[in-house]
């Protein structure tokens, strides 16, 4: 299969996990606060549970990781290596989007810390 069949395959398949996650996210804050009596009651909930909110993301952070530096990226590496140019500029990309990777996760936990401080 060509690069181009298994980009619109990777595409709908990661459009069709984002609208499965937008979806269940959305119920869960629908059931939650109905649960919790409205969405102040949910809002506390939340943010009483922030602790274990954090150990999830950092237990998922840490599978990611591991997941990616495992196998996924060798595959994806040898991959973009079959490209005319035996996959420099593509390297240089992946290198590049790793690294906003990581930069996004630091931003979003510095913002939790933030907000968990009660500066919002």
């Amino acid at each position: 299969m060509s690069h181009k069949g298994n980009f619109k395959r990777l595409t709908l398949v990661a459009t069709i996990a984002t609208l499965v996650m937008l979806t269940v996210g959305l119920m869960m804050v629908y059931l939650g606060s109905r649960m919790a009596g409205g969405i102040d009651g949910y809002g506390q909930l939340l943010k009483s549970a922030a602790p274990a909110f954090l150990a999830w993301r950092l237990l998922m952070y840490a599978l990611l990781v591991l997941a990616w530096m495992g196998q996924l990226r060798k595959r994806v590496v040898r991959w973009l290596k079959e490209d005319a140019d035996g996959g420099a500029e593509s390297l240089a990309r992946l290198h590049r989007l790793e690294c906003a990777v990581v930069m996004l996760a630091v931003v979003v936990e510095m913002y939790n810390l933030y907000a968990a401080w009660g500066h919002t």
